[in-house]
């Protein structure tokens, strides 16, 4: 049998068969000449995952209360430097050669600054916080507009402005969203709010919580942030910004009501109230976050083939009585799942709800769907409530 001269082939035939293969592949294969290393990049910038936050948990076993550090729930105080050099590398590559950010087509990022490989002192301003590439990180993403499968953490610890002034319109070709951590109401906009709703399948708000805001328009400080009783929102108009509680974000999603069309995955995680003394959570706003959420899966139930509700406190216990975060999924959420009208509903996972005997209710409703139905009161992870920045 005749080998096969790889340089021979077309590009497009060459691009289908490295879809096969990793980034290690890909990389052997493209310095085994001129034209493969051409025709392999394409293939080489088609999946992208410079991110942290999907990493394995890490356990301590120093400490009785939060024996495991979940990689998408501790504060980056320590970013490994070399994680943030292969950031800035990508940064590099995109602004010196503009045309390879249409070959991303699957992109995972964990937003992160130099600041947070250390910890500044309180009086640095925060422009000083960021490197050269880091300025970058706007005009890059705007570029890549090819992108259908996207998952983006915000994570960073110290607040900088830079950080929300994002454009208006970010990864709007995307198909499959994700969006996690504490972040920039702005930014989260920029992304869900320009994509074409029409063409998303998947969704996933992974505990994604608003920095809040104070009128001069900085976020939430920390010493603030946990007792906000004091906040004043002075406006019901979600085009209207004021004073914003920080927490679960809200005002998200009605904008797509009845435009996901071809929606078939939604995940929603919030972190909930424990108990009705705790100080950092405002009763209204947390409410307004299961009312809108259940409002918009009212408009995808014809499509919609699998749902998955949790939310957790700051500790993974079993605590005794009611807790406010389960009074709000029964009262605001629940009748969205009771009320009927699912013609795809394939699974349906309600974690850490204490249900009681709600459930027995659920099952019953969901009788003729032939659904898969799961519900735990706990969580595996914990998730503490997002209090604002340490320095602001």
């Amino acid at each position: 049998m005749a080998c096969i001269d790889l340089q021979s082939l077309p590009g497009e035939l060459i691009y289908s068969i490295l879809e096969f293969c990793d980034s290690s592949s890909i990389l052997a294969f493209m310095i085994t000449g001129s034209y493969l290393f051409t025709s392999g990049i394409p293939a080489l910038y088609r999946d992208v995952d410079l991110s942290i936050h999907n990493r394995e948990p890490e356990r301590d076993t120093a400490s009785m209360y939060k024996p495991v550090l979940w990689a998408d729930q501790t504060p980056l105080r320590s970013t490994p430097p070399s994680f943030l050099k292969r950031q800035h590398n990508f940064i590099y590559s995109i602004l010196k050669r503009p045309e390879l950010a249409k070959y991303v087509h699957h992109f995972s990022w964990t937003l992160v600054f130099s600041s947070d490989s250390g910890r500044p002192w309180p009086d640095v301003l925060p422009e000083m916080l960021l490197e050269p590439p880091e300025t970058e990180i706007w005009n890059v993403f705007e570029k890549m507009t090819n992108v259908r499968t996207l998952d983006l953490a915000s994570l960073h610890v110290h607040w900088i402005p830079y950080a929300q002034d994002c454009p208006s319109k970010l990864f709007s070709s995307a198909t499959s969203i994700r969006l996690l951590g504490w972040m920039s109401y702005s930014l989260a906009t920029s992304i869900l709010h320009s994509v074409t709703a029409e063409r998303l399948r998947h969704l996933a708000l992974d505990d994604l919580q608003d920095w809040g805001q104070e009128y001069d328009g900085k976020p939430i400080s920390w010493f603030y942030g946990h007792d906000i009783r004091g906040l004043q929102e002075y406006s019901d108009d979600s085009t209207t910004r004021g004073e914003v509680f920080p927490g679960p974000m809200r005002r998200l999603l009605q904008p797509l009501e009845g435009k996901c069309h071809q929606l078939t995955s939604l995940f929603l995680r919030k972190a909930g109230q424990e108990h009705a003394f705790v100080q950092d959570f405002n009763e209204k706003a947390d409410e307004e976050v299961y009312i809108e959420w259940a409002s918009f899966v009212r408009t995808v139930k014809p499509t919609l083939k699998s749902l998955v509700f949790e939310q957790a406190g700051k500790q993974r216990l079993s605590i005794s009585g009611t807790r406010p975060m389960d009074d709000r999924f029964v009262t605001h959420f629940l009748p969205c799942i009771l009320d009927g009208q699912w013609q795809c509903l394939e699974s349906l996972d309600v974690r850490g709800v204490n249900l009681g005997d709600d459930y027995a209710i659920m099952v019953e409703a969901l009788a003729n769907n032939n659904v898969q139905i799961s519900n735990t009161e706990t969580t595996e992870k914990p998730c503490a409530k997002f209090n604002g920045f340490m320095h602001v």
